[in-house]
């Protein structure tokens, strides 16, 4: 080592502290303290110290003239620098430093905290230090020194590696990119023109700097934005909520292998927002079972522990390695493993692929199995086709970029208003106020702070948001227009649903009646005297939603409760007419004390004071002034002006919050109806008529929809008395259409009467009662507080009866129908209850099984025409194009072939009926349809055993595809395992040239002498001779000594149906039908 001679004293130093000397500069050298130092090589001729063994030590006077240390620090490599270049004043001209553990270094003027492995990187000539860290770290704030000089950096640059989280304080996580600390005002922003995902919110600087606190400000899993010129969206890759890496070690567990009931923690935390639950940090019951559910969508192992494969799982979900592929480019048919499965699971939560099916046993299992089969495939072409990709069901490099796409598709554009996102249980929920937008899939809709120019839940569809959201707009007077699109959201659709909830709580539903007659209710709908007044609710879920208090002062409450005003008519007034409001307030205070000194108690002054304001107040708040739809949604509170009222002084003189009303009920859930309207008349009158209702006013509380071209149902939209396509185009009735009409249902009780459950539109339509507010509770689930029926006068507890028993005598179909909101009930039941009991003597049905006879008949009614109120379309052509027509020659109420009609009246004596009389006499299609549908029964239904799902499913396929159909799938699909039949080939239950060379293969391996042509042409002319053949019994004989299993009877076969149909396959139809039927005896599986 050369040393300069005015540096000799130090070369003992030197050499026992490994310091090393290469030239000198006498200035710098009195800055440097060669005692203390260690393990770095100084060059002090150009100024620059350089870390060179682990465990160094760099003592040296700064600018501020004070002493300084810079301690662990990584030393340099060939792949890492580690120096400081400093002038000969100690100011530092530049450094390269990564901390090996927590410290602070000074630079010029600034103390700067560094968590280990972090970097920083300085150059003085552009004043920005630069930090970064590939590893989870907390960075401090930065302090000053005494003094503050030229070269003090102006700003600090944070810069997340390798999706590291690097804790910026309190209340910022750096998750991607970059953010910048300002030293001279103290504050973060996002730089101009940069993207930075901070809380799993990503925001994008488009036009300023985007400063946190101020512009954005974070708290808890919510995002608040003020003003212009910037982008936030949800970013779901870096989301534990949704997919991406999952901050979980199973170390910190209590036994270190599965986190499961007592554990705590941010782990916990972290699982519960992946299996869709508010995180506590607690592992409890709830936990467990959400855990249990989401092993069960991702097919892993349940047993409710969140162990190594949970969390491996939750790491790789929509994680796709095209190399693991069996081709190494594309995942199809016959791949197997996680990769799969993470397709299976996105085409499942995207609604492409069910999450369980019936396999050939019999069995309900879950689609995401791993395994790339015709399912699967057919899943994908669905989805590939409408995201404009070839429709292959191949997937691979496009598929890949397609889904990773999908999954971040929700923007919120600041234009100068407000916004608030929150990541809570069922995902986002954005609320705007003023200029903003939202970008959904590419296309942006705006909104003023007034009204939303688009209806977003189309694209909100369309686009297949993963993450379900919910949009609301809120005008300057809190005024609401929302937008919601949640996978998870259940409506209650009658009265039967509120059966189910009722039972697993524990109470009857059933009452008196063996069928889904409910007696049960909620908190809101019990109306209780109270002193002078009737309240509402007295549950502790309508406690916390606020929906208690008279009904004059109930939105107040629910305010006062988180809750939101959707709708108030306060908006709708003139103000002319407020003027006469509140004349008639001070009237109706003056008479109230002038009855009171008269000698009338408070009730009776209130009473009469009411009776003189009646007419006068009538006349302006039951006036018709909606213009647009007011959308109401399940758990909405409608607040009513009710003309009758004997509390109208009352509620005008102490209504709270402006709140008018003497009348509330609460939206339970809806119905669909159906309404074919023409253009050569009025409209609004044809669509009256047909829902029963005698105001226009009335009708602005429904929602409405069409089947396009395409056969896909889009939204139209009722303003100012005429109908709208979401592009704001009129909508055209030319000719005639067939609309949707989804009419919510108001659950009610008026004084002491009983409780009623009406659809909104009949009770507003009358001329006593008048929309007056739709308040929205924070919390829904007052409506699970159940109750007995308070009217009844017969003991629930004591009138136990189940569908099933033979005892049961009082099985009321008509009260079954009225529940299902069926039109014209008493004629139904009449009709089908006398086609029943024919049918049970015609075909010797056990009477344990006309229960579900019944039930599935209703079932067929409903999908096939909706008890005689929708009609069926075909597709036809008219000159170079394709339109949809009415179908004018039906089958008929139940859809039967009408060769099984003539050779039915054959069987029975009968004359063959005139097949227009089947398309339009009642009477006669339920008689065919009961006819095939007893037949079926006899074939799927064990001699007086009661039925299970599986046995209903199949009898349902079977009325669907054809008597037999399920049972030559299942007999295909023994075939199939024993080789005869194509892996790839689909169960049809339809005897094509497949199936036909299979029979001839597998006859001449087993001896069997048969002509396969005639064979076939017999069990197709005549299905139940194939049973009773020899090739079918030693095709079943061969697959139980093969495979060791018994063959299965029948299975639901592989089919589609038409692209007009309302489900595309038969497994569809047969599972859709059993809900239906459940609403019809929901007791009776």
């Amino acid at each position: 080592m050369k040393i300069k001679n005015k540096l000799f004293v130090f070369i003992p130093i030197v050499i026992l502290l490994n310091v090393s000397l290469i030239s000198a500069a006498p200035e710098l050298s009195q800055l440097f303290d060669v005692s203390k130092s260690k393990g770095v090589e100084a060059d002090l001729e150009n100024g620059i110290f350089t870390f060179s063994e682990s465990g160094g030590a760099l003592y040296i006077i700064g600018n501020d003239g004070n002493m300084h240390t810079y301690s662990n620090i990584e030393p340099a490599n060939e792949n890492l620098n580690s120096f400081i270049k400093m002038d000969i004043d100690g100011t530092i001209n530049s450094l390269d430093l990564t901390a090996s553990d927590k410290t602070s270094i000074y630079i010029n003027g600034v103390f700067l905290p560094l968590e280990k492995g972090s970097r920083v990187i300085y150059n003085s000539k552009n004043g920005v230090l630069e930090v970064s860290s590939n590893s989870n770290s907390v960075m401090n704030i930065p302090r000053f020194s005494e003094n503050v000089f030229q070269s003090t950096p102006k700003e600090i640059m944070y810069t997340s590696l390798g999706g590291a989280d690097l804790t910026l304080s309190k209340y910022y996580t750096l998750k991607d990119g970059s953010l910048k600390y300002s030293l001279n005002d103290r504050q973060f922003y996002v730089p101009k023109g940069k993207v930075s995902v901070l809380n799993d919110f990503k925001i994008d600087a488009q036009s300023k700097n985007v400063l946190l606190g101020k512009d954005v400000k974070f708290s808890g899993d919510s995002l608040y934005s003020l003003g212009s010129g910037f982008k936030i969206s949800f970013n779901s890759d870096t989301s534990t909520f949704n997919t991406g890496e999952s901050s979980i070690s199973l170390k910190n567990s209590a036994n270190g292998k599965s986190f499961q009931i007592g554990d705590s923690g941010s782990d916990v935390s972290n699982i519960q927002r992946i299996v869709g639950l508010n995180p506590t940090g607690k592992y409890d019951q709830v936990t467990k079972q959400a855990v249990e559910k989401w092993q069960s969508e991702n097919g892993l192992l349940v047993d409710g522990k969140f162990g190594e494969n949970s969390l491996k799982r939750a790491n790789s979900r929509y994680g796709f390695d095209l190399s693991k592929s069996l081709n190494g480019k594309y995942f199809g048919i016959g791949d197997k493993g996680e990769d799969v499965k993470s397709i299976q699971s996105m085409l499942v939560s995207q609604g492409y692929l069910s999450k369980t099916f019936t396999n050939a046993y019999g069995k309900e299992v879950s689609s995401i199995d791993g395994d790339f089969g015709f399912r699967t495939a057919e899943a994908l072409k669905k989805w590939q086709k409408d995201n404009n990709l070839n429709p292959d069901g191949r997937f691979g490099e496009f598929s890949v970029g397609k889904a990773k796409n999908l999954e971040n598709n929700v923007v919120v554009s600041m234009l100068g208003g407000l916004s608030k996102i929150t990541n809570g249980r069922n995902g986002l929920d954005i609320s705007l106020r003023g200029k903003t937008a939202i970008e959904v899939g590419g296309e942006s809709y705006s909104f003023d702070g007034k009204n939303l120019k688009q209806s977003l839940w189309p694209t909100l569809k369309s686009n297949l948001v993963s993450t379900p959201t919910k949009i609301t707009f809120i005008d300057d007077k809190g005024k609401e227009f929302e937008v919601s699109l949640d996978t998870n959201d259940k409506q209650i659709n009658s009265i039967v649903e509120i059966n189910k909830a009722a039972k697993k709580v524990g109470i009857d539903p059933n009452g008196v009646y063996c069928s889904g007659y409910t007696q049960v209710t909620n908190s809101l709908m019990i109306e209780k005297e109270g002193g002078n007044f009737f309240t509402l609710g007295e549950g502790l879920s309508a406690q916390k939603a606020g929906v208690v208090g008279q009904a004059w002062t109930i939105q107040e409450n629910i305010l006062d409760k988180g809750g939101r005003v959707v709708y108030t008519k306060e908006d709708e007034l003139t103000e002319q007419q407020k003027l006469k409001i509140n004349a008639l307030k001070k009237k109706a205070n003056e008479n109230i004390e002038k009855y009171m000194k008269e000698g009338l108690s408070k009730y009776q002054s209130i009473k009469k004071a009411s009776d003189d304001i009646r007419r006068e107040l009538g006349a302006i708040l039951n006036q018709d002034q909606l213009s647009s739809q007011v959308i109401t949604v399940k758990g909405d509170v409608i607040s009513m002006y009710y003309r009758d009222s004997t509390y109208l002084a009352e509620a005008l003189t102490n209504g709270a919050n402006n709140q008018k009303n003497t009348h509330v009920g609460s939206i339970v859930g809806s119905t669909n109806d159906y309404a074919t309207l023409s253009s050569d008349k009025n409209i609004l009158e044809q669509l009256k008529t047909k829902l029963g209702v005698s105001s226009e006013n009335s009708l602005y509380v429904n929602t409405y929809s069409y089947v396009n071209e395409r056969g896909n149902l889009e939204p139209i939209i009722l303003k100012d008395n005429k109908f709208y396509l979401e592009n704001g185009q009129e909508f055209s009735f030319r000719g005639s259409k067939e609309i949707i009409v989804n009419r919510p249902k108001l659950a009610h009780q008026k004084g002491a009467g009983n409780v009623k459950i009406e659809h909104l539109d009949k009770v507003l339509s009358g001329n006593d009662m008048a929309l007056y507010g739709v308040t929205r509770p924070k919390y829904t689930d007052y409506l699970t507080e159940y109750y007995n029926f308070p009217s009844s006068t017969i003991s629930i507890e004591n009138n136990r009866l189940g569908c099933n028993t033979l005892d049961c005598k009082k099985f009321n179909l008509e009260q079954v129908l009225t529940a299902n909101n069926i039109p014209d009930s008493t004629n139904w039941a009449q009709v089908i209850s006398t086609s029943t009991f024919a049918r049970q003597q015609e075909f010797n049905l056990p009477h344990s099984q006309i229960n579900d006879f019944e039930a599935i008949t209703n079932a067929i009614l409903r999908h096939e025409t909706g008890f005689g109120e929708r009609s069926g379309y075909k597709l036809e052509r008219g000159g170079t194009s394709l339109g949809l027509t009415k179908i004018s020659d039906t089958k008929g109420y139940m859809s039967v072939d009408k060769e099984y009609i003539k050779r039915s009246a054959q069987n029975f004596g009968e004359d063959t009926p005139d097949m227009k009389k089947i398309f339009t006499n009642k009477e006669e299609s339920i008689k065919y349809g009961q006819r095939y549908l007893a037949e079926t029964f006899k074939i799927y239904a064990p001699e007086g055993e009661k039925l299970n799902a599986d046995q209903l499913r199949l009898i349902l396929a079977a009325y669907n595809s054809g008597q037999y159909t399920p049972v030559r799938a299942a007999l295909q699909e023994q075939l199939k395992e024993m080789g005869y039949i194509s892996p790839t080939t689909r169960l049809t239950g339809n005897l094509g040239l497949e199936t036909k060379e299979a029979f001839t293969r597998f006859a001449a391996d087993n001896n069997i002498d048969i002509d396969i042509d005639n064979y076939i042409k017999d069990i197709s002319a005549n299905p139940k001779l194939m049973e009773d053949t020899i090739l079918y019994k030693k095709i079943k004989q061969e697959y139980k000594l093969k495979t060791g299993k018994d063959p299965e009877y029948a299975i639901i076969p592989d089919l589609k149906k038409s692209m007009f149909a309302r489900t595309k396959t038969v497994e569809e139809y047969s599972q859709l039908l059993l809900d239906y039927y459940m609403d019809f005896c929901p007791d009776c599986i």
